[in-house]
C-alpha cells in the first residue's frame, strides 16, 4: 500500500500597521542620512507608496528612477512577517 501524503497548511502571518511603520521609519531615517529628502522627485513619489503601504497593508515591489543621481530606488515591501523590507539604491548610468 502507497503511503498518503498529508500536508499541513501554513499560516501565513501578515503585519500589523505597527510593525509596517516602525520598519519603514527606519528605512525614510537611513533615506535622510544618505541626503535623500522628500524634495527629490523620486523620493516624493517612494514616501507616497510607503503611505498607501502603511494604511493598507498592500504589498508591492519596483523601481523609481532619480533622475540627477545616477541611481534607481529598487523596493519590496512585503505583506508577510517573515520577509523584510528592502530598498536599495542601484547605481544606472542611464538615468
Amino acid at each position: 500500500m502507497g503511503k498518503k501524503n498529508r500536508k499541513t497548511e501554513k499560516v501565513v502571518l501578515i503585519k500589523t500597521k505597527e510593525e509596517r511603520k516602525a520598519e519603514l521609519l527606519t528605512v525614510m531615517k537611513q533615506l535622510n542620512g544618505l541626503g535623500l529628502s522628500k524634495e527629490i522627485e523620486g523620493i516624493a513619489q517612494f514616501y507616497r507608496l510607503c503611505q498607501e503601504y502603511i494604511e493598507t497593508g498592500e504589498g508591492q515591489s519596483g523601481k523609481i528612477k532619480l533622475v540627477g543621481f545616477k541611481r534607481e530606488l529598487v523596493y519590496i515591501l512585503p505583506t508577510r512577517k517573515e520577509v523584510k523590507v528592502n530598498v536599495n539604491l542601484v547605481y544606472n548610468k542611464d538615468v
